[in-house]
């Protein structure tokens, strides 16, 4: 800083002051699609600094000023004509400060004079990244919307630095003009956001009670994603990583071209999650099929088109209860033992492993799904009478003690009428048989 002061003030000396030219403007311009920038807690937005000169330039100072306590400076650099001013290259002398509540610049392009700013408008000097300070508290719906401004000033720095640019061998002073942000009240609209496997689909509404909205300025998690004319009631957000999202919208209206806007905003949160799987109840069912399962996750609701996978079997009577819940019925099957369970949608798919067991509960021989006097029956035709193979042999071995004879049906009959025991595990519970036995269960079972 002092040497930029030094040189600068030697500059001042040297060359003195001048009158303003003809046509010497000096401005502080957004990069956005508004002016003025409408800033939202924790959004960012850019601005650069603009030379209109009539005459060649050989260097110039200033300052930019901002509310430190609503606006900070996160960035900045030279801008486009700066960068190649002195034949293709930057500036021989250019000091750079940056302040809480602003920034300072000297420039000197050439000290021998062999390169000049030709004249002409809209030379870039320098851009700036700006953000609202998340912590702001908007003004209280109805109050009026808190308006700062950023803008060249000459208060930075000890001595504070002058806004000048050199001409001709004379410092002049410029026209100056910078720009408003506009922090909104909290008047809201109603946003709408729906997730989806990389995209959210947005719509908005009551946005303009009092008449159309001039425009409307979306923003995801402080980001501008676009100023939308009016009239526009959707926006596909897309190609989004998962994860959570939060969006604002602001529906801008001027009453009075020359006054300030009339500002409304709503705001939405949303996950774009993929489907997840967490966990499934029951863990364990008949191999007839017919066990009512819940199937808790992420990612159900906002999808149409939902499978269950039970095992390589689709799930019955499917039925999405909310975005975390899924019931359905299990499928009969042929075999036993642990299955995958996925769930699949438009969002996408996931998959548990071994998350349900096909058991069999022994006794249950007929397959009608109840332990009676029809399982004694089938088993003494099976038996005795040529009766048809039951399809799990060891729901038919009562007493498991790994044979099938007349003292099966005895057992059973037992335990139904006389307070005998009842049958060994898996009962009541279905499982898989404790016991190695070689029966086991194969044969194709009736439909539930």
């Amino acid at each position: 800083m002092r040497r930029f002061c030094a040189v600068f003030a030697w500059l001042v000396v040297f060359l003195g002051m001048s009158t303003l030219s003809a046509q010497l403007n000096l401005s502080v311009v957004p990069n956005g699609p508004s002016n003025p920038v409408i800033g939202l807690p924790g959004s960012a937005f850019g601005a650069s600094v603009v030379l209109d000169s009539d005459q060649p330039s050989q260097g110039w100072s200033y300052g930019i000023c901002h509310d430190e306590l609503l606006i900070s400076l996160d960035a900045q650099a030279n801008g486009a004509a700066t960068d190649v001013v002195n034949n293709g290259g930057p500036p021989d002398f250019n000091e750079v400060t940056v302040f809480s509540n602003g920034v300072t610049v000297g420039v000197v392009i050439s000290f021998t004079g062999a390169a000049t700013l030709p004249a002409g408008s809209g030379a870039e000097l320098q851009v700036l990244d700006y953000s609202v300070f998340p912590g702001v508290a908007q003004p209280m719906s109805g109050d009026p919307d808190l308006v700062t401004s950023i803008a060249p000033c000459d208060i930075l720095g000890i001595p504070p630095v002058a806004t000048v640019v050199v001409i001709n061998g004379a410092s002049e002073v410029p026209g100056q003009s910078g720009f408003d942000v506009v922090i909104p009240a909290e008047a809201e609209c109603e946003l709408i956001c729906v997730g989806g496997v990389d995209n959210v689909e947005l719509s908005w509404n009551n946005c303009n009670p009092g008449g159309p909205a001039d425009y409307y300025m979306l923003f995801r998690d402080g980001e501008l994603l676009g100023l939308f004319p009016d009239g526009t009631q959707s926006f596909s957000d897309t190609m989004l990583a998962p994860g959570p999202y939060h969006y604002e919208l602001l529906a801008v209206t001027f009453p009075d071209p020359q006054g300030p806007p009339s500002i409304l905003q709503g705001a939405c949160d949303v996950d774009v999650i993929p489907v997840t799987l967490v966990g499934v109840s029951p863990a364990v069912g008949l191999y007839q099929g017919g066990t009512s399962l819940t199937v808790t996750g992420t990612g159900f609701l906002a999808a149409p088109n939902t499978t269950v996978m039970i095992g390589s079997q689709s799930a019955l009577d499917i039925v999405v209860v909310d975005d975390s819940t899924i019931t359905c019925t299990t499928p009969a099957v042929d075999t036993l033992g642990l299955v995958d369970v996925s769930v699949t949608n438009s969002l996408g798919n996931d998959s548990l492993v071994e998350a349900f067991l096909y058991g069999f509960q022994r006794g249950l021989v007929n397959d009608d799904l109840m332990v009676d006097l029809g399982d004694t029956v089938y088993t003494l035709q099976y038996l005795f009478a040529d009766g048809p193979e039951p399809f799990c042999l060891d729901a038919a071995d009562f007493n498991d003690d790994a044979l099938l004879d007349v003292a099966d049906p005895v057992y059973n009959m037992n335990f139904l009428f006389m307070g005998g025991p009842e049958p060994p595990a898996p009962f009541v519970e279905p499982g898989l048989d404790p016991t190695m036995d070689g029966f086991g269960c194969g044969n194709t079972p009736p439909m539930p």
